[in-house]
């Protein structure tokens, strides 16, 4: 038996949780022939405590290894305006794409928009938590990808 937990954040959008729910892999991307993926399910606060949240490199026959641990970098580098009442530690990571030679991660939790270099570095390339202190009174127009 799964126990739910319901709650309404500030745009008065109801979400309804599963307790004990697991996901995996949200997005998929390509650097060259290299395909990567977004781990979206993992980290302690999803249950997994033996694997972070992060960007993981495919290698032949199933195997992966992690390019790069989003839970840790999410942890030590906070953003401005962490919504308090959904706040997820290590991050709702729903989309990726890539660019040139770096990967573009997007963490809706956290409202963060980072860029992963093919050999695991990460920076932040935009904290909308800044833009959108309290729930979307700022307004944004684009972010564009140099």
């Amino acid at each position: 038996m799964r126990s739910r937990r319901s709650s309404t954040n500030c745009r008065r959008v109801r979400r309804t949780l599963l307790e004990s729910l697991v996901s995996g892999v949200s997005s998929v991307a390509f650097l060259g022939n290299q395909l990567y993926g977004l781990l979206a399910g993992a980290g302690c606060s999803h249950g997994v405590p033996d694997v972070p949240n992060g960007i993981i490199k495919v290698g032949p026959g199933g195997t992966w290894t992690l390019l790069a641990n989003l839970s840790a970098f999410e942890a030590a580098n906070p953003v401005a305006n962490p919504d308090d009442e959904d706040f997820e530690p290590d991050g709702t990571w729903y989309s990726m794409t890539s660019r040139g030679h770096y990967l573009y991660p997007m963490d809706s939790n956290h409202q963060e928009l980072d860029r992963v270099s093919h050999g695991g570095q990460i920076s932040r390339l935009k904290d909308i938590s800044a833009v959108f202190p309290d729930c979307g009174q700022g307004q944004i127009d684009r972010i564009t990808i140099h």
